[in-house]
């Protein structure tokens, strides 16, 4: 199941591309507009909360599903996995309070519960980026083993079988 947390990151990867594009456009070109790379043409609100609901959503399945594998100590990709979906939960709260602002006022821009304290560009590519991190120390954390055991064939063993005791 550690597999599906790949696309998930490789998503992230152009979510990612396109804030700091974001901050690029707003901070050294001054472009007033802080809309995405598609900018105008879609609901940025409902885009943003529908996609980060997602994210929190297959965060958490990953790790939940991982979860029963392990002792009952959290592995370092289980703490990546858990930190990414904390830091998640707080920006899917975020967004559904930017929905909410949205629907009463039909602002395009909404503050948010940060956005009157903090440059919200800044601050959701911070978020995004606190996430993408996590998301892809957990990938390292489960990738690396098995990329070890791929080149020691001897190690090799299949995905899902015990691990050997002793």
């Amino acid at each position: 199941i550690w597999l599906a947390a790949i696309p998930l990151l490789a998503i992230q990867t152009f979510h990612m591309f396109e804030h700091t594009l974001q901050v690029f456009r707003v901070r050294v070109d001054g472009v007033p507009s802080r809309g995405g790379i598609v900018g105008p043409v879609v609901e940025a609100e409902w885009i943003h909360f529908i996609y980060n609901a997602a994210v929190l959503t297959l965060l958490l399945v990953i790790f939940f599903a991982l979860r029963p594998e392990r002792t009952h100590s959290y592995s370092i990709g289980a703490r990546f996995l858990l930190a990414g979906a904390l830091v998640q939960g707080y920006h899917v709260v975020e967004h559904t309070v930017k929905l909410s602002q949205h629907l009463i006022t039909g602002a395009k821009v909404n503050p948010g519960l940060a956005g009157k304290a903090f440059d919200l560009v800044l601050f959701h590519y911070t978020i995004n980026l606190m996430v993408y991190l996590a998301l892809l120390g957990a990938v390292g954390a489960y990738l690396l083993p098995v990329l070890t055991r791929a080149s020691h064939p001897s190690k090799l063993r299949t995905l899902g079988s015990p691990k050997p005791s002793g």
